[in-house]
């Protein structure tokens, strides 16, 4: 009929797309990459969950969901984001075992299959559940896998700094101060640190 039934202000600066779920939800991608869960309730605006900056600002294309993931599109890159928490919990395990490099990239690709649900021989698959099961003992504590980070990176800027190759991906964040201090060749224009 064209009535107004409730309005909510401040959805998006610019702009924000509308996505209808299976359960007849509303996904709301706002333009600075904030994604909101709608329950499409006639009488009010009804906010079931929020997940602020999952993508970056200038998010202005309309995102796609399938099978499960959300693809972002931001003006730099495409993200993608899962809907299934032992997947994201999963995947979240990999990314920290290779920053921490526990498994090697043959091992990760497997691990990733099996998290996947993808086709595999049934050996390999028992094998990717196994360093699952493993990855999980080690880092399924997220506090734990945190400080395992912590200590690689510290341990990483002292191989950096003796010039030994790093273990994994990780150095501490420093700001430049702290790099000049600790004797590393910082260029501010670039923010990164390089060999001299």
């Amino acid at each position: 009929t064209g009535k107004e039934l409730w309005k909510k202000e401040k959805v998006g600066t610019y702009h924000a797309s509308l996505l209808r779920t299976a359960d007849d939800k509303l996904l709301v991608l706002e333009d600075f990459g904030n994604l909101v869960l709608i329950d499409p309730n006639p009488k009010e605006y009804k906010e079931l969950a929020r997940a602020d900056k999952i993508s970056r600002p200038k998010t202005w294309a309309h995102p796609a969901l399938s099978n499960g993931r959300l693809y972002l599109r931001d003006d730099t890159e495409l993200n993608v984001a899962t809907l299934n928490a032992e997947l994201a919990r999963g995947l979240r395990m990999l990314l920290w075992a290779e920053h921490l490099e526990l498994i090697g990239e043959e091992s990760m690709l497997t691990v990733a299959r099996h998290l996947g649900h993808q086709r595999q021989r049934l050996s390999v698959d028992e094998r990717a559940a196994g360093l699952l099961q493993s990855l999980q003992e080690t880092l399924g504590d997220p506090l734990g896998g945190l400080q395992l980070m912590i200590e690689r990176a510290q341990d990483n800027l002292r191989r950096f700094k003796a010039k030994q190759p790093l273990v994994g991906h990780l150095l501490p964040y420093l700001t430049g101060k702290e790099a000049k201090q600790q004797g590393l060749n910082f260029h501010e224009e670039h923010g990164w640190v390089e060999v001299p």
